[in-house]
């Protein structure tokens, strides 16, 4: 997919936060911030997400996770380099939401550009949400991350290729 070649694009920057920067996502960060100058200069839309791990989620009653409940964890990370009025709080994997879609349906856009943290878990499911919603998601590999390193996160990049399409999967070199 030649994403210069289309007119207009969603840019979702997915639960790139302060309690999820590691020494494995951190690195990610410049090039996101990459796509969001890029975005920002065509005035396309930017929306980023905020996992906040609600009390007696699954996480905490099934995986006895008990992280990201409050702030500074739940901000964004320090040097996340956006100005946008979309940023929506979910507890959910998917970033895919109501707000989102009427961020889509307000700037006519089907196409849904997608870089964060983590590729195997929230990034992974936005992609399939976005692929059941109808909409063509794209996910920026090299702007995605996971805390669980290379093997994770190259595994969910296998995953999504037959799940979404190997055509939906690009690099910044492809977007920038």
């Amino acid at each position: 997919m030649a994403i210069a070649k289309v007119n207009k694009s969603l840019l979702l920057v997915v639960d790139v936060q302060q309690g999820f920067m590691s020494k494995a996502t951190r690195p990610v960060v410049p090039k996101i911030n990459q796509l969001i100058a890029k975005w920002e200069k065509q005035a396309w839309p930017v929306v980023c997400s905020r996992f906040i791990n609600l009390p007696g989620s699954n996480w905490e009653r099934l995986l006895d996770w008990h992280k990201l409940q409050k702030e500074p964890e739940t901000l964004l990370a320090e040097d996340l380099e956006v100005n946008t009025p979309f940023i929506f709080q979910k507890s959910t994997y998917s970033a895919w939401s109501s707000e989102v879609i009427a961020v889509c349906a307000e700037n006519n856009v089907r196409d849904v550009i997608t870089a964060g943290v983590d590729t195997n878990e929230c990034v992974f499911a936005t992609a399939c949400a976005v692929f059941d919603a109808g909409y063509t998601p794209v996910v920026v590999m090299d702007c995605c991350a996971s805390m669980g390193g290379e093997k994770s996160h190259n595994m969910a990049l296998t995953l999504l290729e037959t799940i979404i399409g190997k055509q939906q999967l690009i690099t910044s070199r492809e977007v920038l």
